[in-house]
Protein backbone atom coordinates (compact mmCIF):
# COMPACT_ATOMS: atom_id res chain seq x y z
CA UNK A 1 0.00 0.00 0.00
CA UNK A 2 1.22 2.98 -1.03
CA UNK A 3 0.31 6.92 0.71
CA UNK A 4 -0.54 9.73 -1.93
CA UNK A 5 -0.67 13.61 -0.19
CA UNK A 6 -3.92 15.17 -0.84
CA UNK A 7 -3.49 18.43 -3.05
CA UNK A 8 -6.81 19.62 -1.39
CA UNK A 9 -5.95 19.66 2.05
CA UNK A 10 -2.10 18.28 2.33
CA UNK A 11 -3.27 14.93 3.91
CA UNK A 12 -1.72 12.06 3.54
CA UNK A 13 -4.65 8.96 1.79
CA UNK A 14 -3.97 6.00 1.02
CA UNK A 15 -3.95 5.02 -2.47
CA UNK A 16 -6.61 2.18 -1.85
CA UNK A 17 -8.39 5.04 -0.76
CA UNK A 18 -11.55 5.97 -2.44
CA UNK A 19 -12.44 9.67 -0.32
CA UNK A 20 -9.62 11.76 1.51
CA UNK A 21 -10.40 11.48 4.99
CA UNK A 22 -9.59 15.44 5.17
CA UNK A 23 -11.37 16.98 2.86
CA UNK A 24 -13.56 14.46 1.59
CA UNK A 25 -12.33 14.97 -2.08
CA UNK A 26 -12.37 11.80 -4.56
CA UNK A 27 -8.73 10.30 -4.67
CA UNK A 28 -9.17 9.49 -8.25
CA UNK A 29 -9.28 13.41 -8.69
CA UNK A 30 -5.43 13.22 -7.71
CA UNK A 31 -4.05 10.28 -7.95
CA UNK A 32 -4.23 10.28 -11.80
CA UNK A 33 -1.97 14.10 -11.49
CA UNK A 34 0.24 12.66 -8.42
CA UNK A 35 1.41 9.42 -10.10
CA UNK A 36 2.41 11.61 -13.10
CA UNK A 37 4.00 13.66 -11.34
CA UNK A 38 6.35 11.71 -9.14
CA UNK A 39 6.70 9.35 -12.41
CA UNK A 40 8.06 12.25 -14.45
CA UNK A 41 10.58 13.63 -11.48
CA UNK A 42 14.10 13.11 -12.61
CA UNK A 43 15.69 10.47 -9.98
CA UNK A 44 19.17 11.16 -8.64
CA UNK A 45 21.71 8.06 -10.02
CA UNK A 46 21.58 6.58 -6.29
CA UNK A 47 22.83 2.91 -7.95
CA UNK A 48 25.55 4.45 -9.84
CA UNK A 49 27.12 6.46 -6.33
CA UNK A 50 26.60 2.85 -4.74
CA UNK A 51 28.65 1.20 -6.89
CA UNK A 52 31.19 3.86 -7.00
CA UNK A 53 31.25 4.01 -2.66
CA UNK A 54 31.42 0.17 -2.91
CA UNK A 55 34.42 0.03 -5.09
CA UNK A 56 35.94 2.62 -2.57
CA UNK A 57 35.30 0.36 0.39
CA UNK A 58 36.71 -2.48 -1.70
CA UNK A 59 40.00 -1.18 -2.55
CA UNK A 60 40.78 0.48 1.03
CA UNK A 61 39.68 -3.17 2.61
CA UNK A 62 42.33 -4.52 -0.07
CA UNK A 63 45.06 -2.39 0.59
CA UNK A 64 44.60 -2.86 4.00
CA UNK A 65 44.59 -6.99 3.98
CA UNK A 66 47.48 -6.58 1.68
CA UNK A 67 49.35 -4.47 4.68
CA UNK A 68 48.20 -7.02 7.09
CA UNK A 69 48.93 -10.44 5.22
CA UNK A 70 52.45 -8.63 4.21
CA UNK A 71 53.15 -7.76 8.17
CA UNK A 72 52.25 -11.29 9.01
CA UNK A 73 53.93 -13.21 5.83
CA UNK A 74 57.38 -12.12 7.29
CA UNK A 75 56.28 -12.67 10.62
CA UNK A 76 55.19 -16.28 9.48
CA UNK A 77 58.19 -15.88 7.24
CA UNK A 78 60.44 -15.54 10.30
CA UNK A 79 58.50 -18.93 12.16
CA UNK A 80 58.60 -20.98 9.36
CA UNK A 81 62.52 -20.33 9.05
CA UNK A 82 63.11 -20.81 12.26
CA UNK A 83 60.86 -23.62 13.31
CA UNK A 84 62.14 -25.22 10.21
CA UNK A 85 65.98 -24.61 10.81
CA UNK A 86 65.12 -25.93 14.52
CA UNK A 87 63.38 -29.21 13.21
CA UNK A 88 66.49 -29.37 10.88
CA UNK A 89 69.44 -28.64 13.08
CA UNK A 90 67.28 -31.45 15.61
CA UNK A 91 67.48 -34.12 12.87
CA UNK A 92 71.38 -33.59 12.61
CA UNK A 93 71.56 -34.28 16.23
CA UNK A 94 69.41 -37.50 15.95
CA UNK A 95 68.20 -39.78 13.57
CA UNK A 96 70.18 -41.51 10.85
CA UNK A 97 71.31 -38.14 9.74
CA UNK A 98 72.91 -37.73 13.20
CA UNK A 99 74.14 -40.89 14.03
CA UNK A 100 76.20 -40.44 10.65
CA UNK A 101 77.51 -37.14 11.57
CA UNK A 102 78.60 -38.23 15.00
CA UNK A 103 80.35 -41.20 13.47
CA UNK A 104 82.25 -38.80 11.22
CA UNK A 105 83.21 -36.72 14.22
CA UNK A 106 84.26 -39.58 15.97
CA UNK A 107 86.26 -40.95 13.26
CA UNK A 108 87.88 -37.24 12.90
CA UNK A 109 89.53 -38.07 16.40
CA UNK A 110 90.14 -41.46 17.34
CA UNK A 111 89.83 -44.67 15.66
CA UNK A 112 87.25 -47.17 15.32
CA UNK A 113 86.52 -50.47 14.64
CA UNK A 114 83.13 -50.52 13.19
CA UNK A 115 81.66 -53.02 16.21
CA UNK A 116 83.22 -50.49 18.08
CA UNK A 117 81.99 -47.28 16.66
CA UNK A 118 78.26 -48.90 16.76
CA UNK A 119 78.35 -49.53 20.41
CA UNK A 120 79.67 -45.91 21.01
CA UNK A 121 77.00 -44.47 19.15
CA UNK A 122 74.17 -46.61 21.02
CA UNK A 123 75.83 -45.89 24.16
CA UNK A 124 74.98 -41.99 22.60
CA UNK A 125 71.53 -42.74 22.58
CA UNK A 126 71.15 -44.20 18.64
CA UNK A 127 69.30 -46.90 17.73
CA UNK A 128 70.72 -50.10 16.68
CA UNK A 129 69.49 -49.35 13.22
CA UNK A 130 70.85 -45.32 13.60
CA UNK A 131 73.97 -46.49 14.56
CA UNK A 132 74.54 -49.09 11.88
CA UNK A 133 73.42 -46.61 9.35
CA UNK A 134 76.02 -44.71 10.80
CA UNK A 135 78.95 -46.94 10.51
CA UNK A 136 77.99 -48.23 7.24
CA UNK A 137 78.07 -44.69 5.38
CA UNK A 138 80.44 -42.99 7.41
CA UNK A 139 82.98 -43.93 4.26
CA UNK A 140 86.03 -45.51 6.93
CA UNK A 141 88.54 -47.76 5.69
CA UNK A 142 88.15 -50.55 8.93
CA UNK A 143 91.58 -51.27 8.18
CA UNK A 144 93.31 -47.89 7.99
CA UNK A 145 91.23 -47.35 11.13
CA UNK A 146 92.99 -50.59 12.90
CA UNK A 147 96.00 -49.02 11.68
CA UNK A 148 95.46 -46.00 13.08
CA UNK A 149 94.25 -47.37 16.31
CA UNK A 150 97.83 -49.89 16.40
CA UNK A 151 99.65 -46.40 16.39
CA UNK A 152 97.96 -44.71 18.70
CA UNK A 153 98.26 -47.82 21.49
CA UNK A 154 101.98 -47.56 20.12
CA UNK A 155 102.11 -43.76 21.28
CA UNK A 156 101.02 -44.69 24.61
CA UNK A 157 102.39 -47.84 25.76
CA UNK A 158 105.15 -51.23 24.67
CA UNK A 159 103.17 -53.94 22.57
CA UNK A 160 104.20 -56.80 22.10
CA UNK A 161 103.39 -58.27 17.95
CA UNK A 162 100.78 -60.92 19.96
CA UNK A 163 99.69 -58.26 22.82
CA UNK A 164 98.95 -55.52 19.93
CA UNK A 165 97.08 -57.93 17.64
CA UNK A 166 94.87 -59.20 20.87
CA UNK A 167 94.01 -55.48 21.80
CA UNK A 168 92.65 -54.73 18.20
CA UNK A 169 90.78 -57.72 18.78
CA UNK A 170 89.67 -56.70 21.67
CA UNK A 171 88.70 -53.55 20.80
CA UNK A 172 85.99 -54.73 17.87
CA UNK A 173 88.43 -55.10 14.88
CA UNK A 174 88.11 -58.70 12.76
CA UNK A 175 91.14 -60.90 12.58
CA UNK A 176 91.96 -59.29 9.47
CA UNK A 177 92.06 -55.65 10.02
CA UNK A 178 94.13 -56.53 13.36
CA UNK A 179 96.76 -58.51 11.39
CA UNK A 180 96.57 -55.40 8.57
CA UNK A 181 96.96 -53.20 11.84
CA UNK A 182 100.16 -54.69 13.53
CA UNK A 183 101.34 -55.33 10.23
CA UNK A 184 101.89 -52.28 8.96
CA UNK A 185 102.60 -50.14 12.27
CA UNK A 186 105.78 -50.06 11.81
CA UNK A 187 106.58 -51.26 15.02
CA UNK A 188 110.61 -52.65 16.09
CA UNK A 189 109.38 -55.22 18.55
CA UNK A 190 112.78 -55.77 20.04
CA UNK A 191 112.44 -52.02 20.87
CA UNK A 192 109.04 -52.46 22.22
CA UNK A 193 110.06 -55.24 24.19
CA UNK A 194 113.17 -52.86 25.64
CA UNK A 195 110.20 -50.02 26.90
CA UNK A 196 108.02 -52.91 28.20
CA UNK A 197 111.01 -54.57 30.37
CA UNK A 198 111.92 -50.66 31.66
CA UNK A 199 108.40 -50.18 32.72
CA UNK A 200 108.50 -53.20 34.56
CA UNK A 201 111.67 -52.34 36.35
CA UNK A 202 109.98 -48.89 37.22
CA UNK A 203 107.78 -50.33 39.47
CA UNK A 204 108.93 -53.82 40.41
CA UNK A 205 111.93 -55.92 41.10
CA UNK A 206 113.29 -58.56 38.75
CA UNK A 207 115.64 -60.85 38.17
CA UNK A 208 116.78 -61.52 34.78
CA UNK A 209 114.67 -64.74 34.24
CA UNK A 210 111.73 -63.49 35.98
CA UNK A 211 112.00 -60.35 33.80
CA UNK A 212 112.12 -62.49 30.41
CA UNK A 213 109.28 -64.70 31.41
CA UNK A 214 107.15 -61.59 32.15
CA UNK A 215 107.95 -60.54 28.73
CA UNK A 216 107.32 -63.71 26.67
CA UNK A 217 103.98 -63.93 28.77
CA UNK A 218 103.13 -60.69 26.96
CA UNK A 219 103.63 -62.37 23.66
CA UNK A 220 107.41 -61.72 23.18
CA UNK A 221 109.39 -64.07 21.53
CA UNK A 222 112.07 -65.02 23.65
CA UNK A 223 114.88 -63.67 21.40
CA UNK A 224 112.68 -59.94 21.71
CA UNK A 225 112.22 -60.70 25.21
CA UNK A 226 116.41 -61.41 26.01
CA UNK A 227 116.83 -58.04 24.15
CA UNK A 228 114.23 -56.30 26.38
CA UNK A 229 115.87 -57.37 29.23
CA UNK A 230 119.58 -56.93 28.28
CA UNK A 231 119.35 -53.45 27.27
CA UNK A 232 117.97 -52.60 30.70
CA UNK A 233 121.28 -53.74 32.49
CA UNK A 234 120.27 -57.17 33.35
CA UNK A 235 123.14 -59.69 32.79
Amino acid sequence: MALLRCPFCNHMVSDKAIKCPGCNSDTVLFKFDYNTAYNNVPKKNNHKKLIILGLLCCTVIFVLCVKSVIGDGDSDSSYFNYNYNSYTTEMIKTGKTGALNRANSYLRSSAFSYKGLVEQLEFEGFSLYEAEYGADNCGADWEEQALNKAKSYLRSSAFSYKGLYEQLLYEGFTESEAEYGVKYCGADWKEQAKKKAESYLRNHSFTKKELIEQLEFEGFSYDEAYYGVIENGLN
